[in-house]
C-alpha cells in the first residue's frame, strides 16, 4: 500500500509537515532512490513470499505488477497534482522498472532464489 499512496498528500495537513516533506523529498535524487528502493524491495518480497523462480514468465509477470502499481501510483499523484501525464511520469515508471530489476538481481542468490535452492538440493 505504501507504494501506491501519494506521500505528497501528507503536505496538506500542516505547514510543518509540508516543510519537512519538502526538505526530505524535494531533491530529485531522493525521489529516484525512493522509487528504486520501493520497487526493489517489492520484487525481493514477491520472490521470497511466493517462491517465484527465475523464468521468463516470472520476469514478465513481475514487470506487469510493477507497471500496474507504478501506473496506479502515478495516476493518484496526477489526480492530487491536477495535471496531465507527462515525461516525468514516464521517467518514474522507468525508474520503477529499474528498481524491479535491481530487486531481481538482489534476490538472485542461492540463499534467496527458489529456483537456485532446488538446483542446489538436487546436486
Amino acid at each position: 500500500m505504501l507504494i501506491v499512496f501519494p506521500l505528497n498528500f501528507l503536505r496538506l495537513f500542516s505547514p510543518a509537515l509540508r516543510q519537512a516533506f519538502d526538505h526530505v523529498f524535494d531533491p530529485e535524487w531522493v525521489h529516484i532512490v525512493g522509487h528504486l528502493g520501493l520497487y526493489a524491495a517489492l520484487v525481493v518480497l514477491l520472490r521470497i513470499l511466493f517462491h517465484l523462480p527465475a523464468k521468463p514468465l516470472t520476469v514478465a509477470l513481475i514487470a506487469g505488477v510493477i507497471l500496474i502499481l507504478g501506473g496506479t501510483q502515478e495516476y493518484l499523484q496526477l489526480i492530487f497534482k491536477g495535471r496531465p501525464f507527462g515525461p516525468a511520469d514516464l521517467f518514474d515508471l522507468q525508474v520503477d522498472l529499474a528498481g524491479g530489476a535491481l530487486g531481481w538481481l538482489a534476490s538472485s542468490f542461492p540463499g534467496i532464489d527458489p529456483s537456485l535452492k532446488r538446483s542446489a538440493r538436487n546436486s
